[in-house]
């Protein structure tokens, strides 16, 4: 996530620092932020919030191939706010930060294309953030 003009925008760069190209709509009405590649590299995911209120964040998901088009999608992930999301090495689950019932932030998980039901993970009385899957290992 890049800030330039006072918005927030995702862009993609190649390993040699060609290339820069913005790919989210992020712009003076919307903050793209927090991207996230599927394990496939042919879709991303990313937090996006209004910029001015309310400002209650949701996830969307854009294929890589559309980068162009603007055509990213929200994903129904319940009740807002949810952000920052990872996705996990099979493609078919998502973990994220969301509010509980409680208005206190924890990790869930659900379906990453979204609009089934979602699972709270943590549930201290603290903020929990930032989740991430383990990596697949051998031992």
């Amino acid at each position: 996530a890049k800030k330039r003009v006072d918005t927030y925008q995702i862009w993609t760069i190649t390993d040699a620092g060609q290339g820069q190209q913005p790919i989210s709509r992020g712009g003076q009405q919307y903050w793209d932020f927090a991207p996230s590649w599927s394990p496939d590299g042919k879709t991303l995911f990313f937090t996006e919030r209004n910029a001015e209120g309310p400002v209650l964040p949701w996830i969307m998901s854009l294929p890589y191939e559309l980068r162009d088009s603007g055509k990213s999608e929200r994903i129904d992930l319940g009740p807002l706010p949810v952000e920052r999301p990872q996705i996990s090495a099979d493609g078919v689950w998502m973990v994220f930060e969301a509010e509980g019932p409680d208005d206190n932030r924890d990790v869930f998980y659900a379906l990453a294309q979204g609009g089934g039901q979602r699972t709270r993970i943590t549930t201290d009385p603290g903020v929990d953030f930032d989740p991430t899957w383990r990596p697949a290992f051998s031992p």
